[in-house]
């Protein structure tokens, strides 16, 4: 329903978005980040599956490939925040990112 309105105005879906804050105190606007230690891991399995799916559902035009696609500009966008000394993130970061070309294959073969 929403792709088909965009389409009649002209638009295309660019990327999605998601976040991985909750509220902790409306009052004061801060965030909890339950995404664990950022050092560790940025996006889940399912997550980097999604994220090359729907890179595989917006492939790129290329002239010089045998398709005449190659990659793509669907961008994933993370909301996350800066956790604080007490675990309290108040600051929101946007990440954007892109899947390797080699997940959109893999995504494809599921």
């Amino acid at each position: 329903m929403v792709n088909d309105l965009a389409s009649r105005l002209g638009l295309r879906p660019v990327g999605w978005i998601f976040t991985d804050l909750i509220p902790l105190d409306t009052s004061t606007g801060t965030v909890k980040h339950f995404r664990g230690n950022i050092n560790s891991h940025f996006l889940s399995a399912e997550e980097c599956i999604m994220a090359a799916e729907l890179q595989r559902r917006h492939p790129n035009a290329c002239h010089l490939s045998p398709d005449g696609h190659f990659g793509s500009k669907f961008i994933t966008v993370v909301v996350t925040g800066l956790c604080c000394h007490f675990t309290l993130c108040a600051v929101t970061l946007l990440c954007e990112l892109y899947v390797s070309t080699l997940a959109c294959v893999l995504a494809r073969s599921v």
